[in-house]
């Protein structure tokens, strides 16, 4: 059977709009965190706001952690991933816990979860840093 010129522009055509939904919907970005409160004393409990955008729905927070290691704090934040190609934006709150004075970093990690709810392997999307001081309490 021969192609025709117009068979062989649908199958292109139909690849790269294929491509482009698959590209879409892998989309998870870390737009920025914030810590609170902003000058923390060592009776607060520090928490970190993460805003982020994926490039499909549902983009729901599945399970969170955090772990201090010396003066680095790792926060894990694992998402659902949505098979429509929809932006969806959300804020979330991650408790990160008292800390003894001095300085130390916020590595907020992004990840999304491998079509499964438990986030025992999640696919790394996206991170970023913030330093915060905390004080001794007067």
């Amino acid at each position: 059977m021969k192609k025709t010129s117009t068979t062989i522009r649908s199958n292109y055509f139909l690849a790269i709009a294929c491509s482009i939904f698959l590209s879409a919907t892998a989309f998870a970005q870390l737009d920025s965190i914030k810590i609170i409160p902003a000058n923390p004393t060592t009776n607060d409990s520090v928490k970190v706001i993460g805003y982020k955008t994926f490039g499909s729905a549902s983009c729901n927070l599945l399970s969170s952690s955090s772990a201090t290691v010396g003066n680095f704090v790792v926060i894990q934040a694992c998402h659902a991933f949505g098979a429509l190609s929809v932006m969806c934006y959300t804020t979330d709150t991650i408790n990160m816990g008292k800390f003894a004075s001095g300085s130390y970093s916020a590595i907020y990690m992004l990840n999304r979860s491998t079509l499964d709810t438990s986030c025992k392997n999640p696919v790394f999307m996206d991170s970023t840093a913030a330093p915060f001081t905390v004080t001794d309490a007067s």
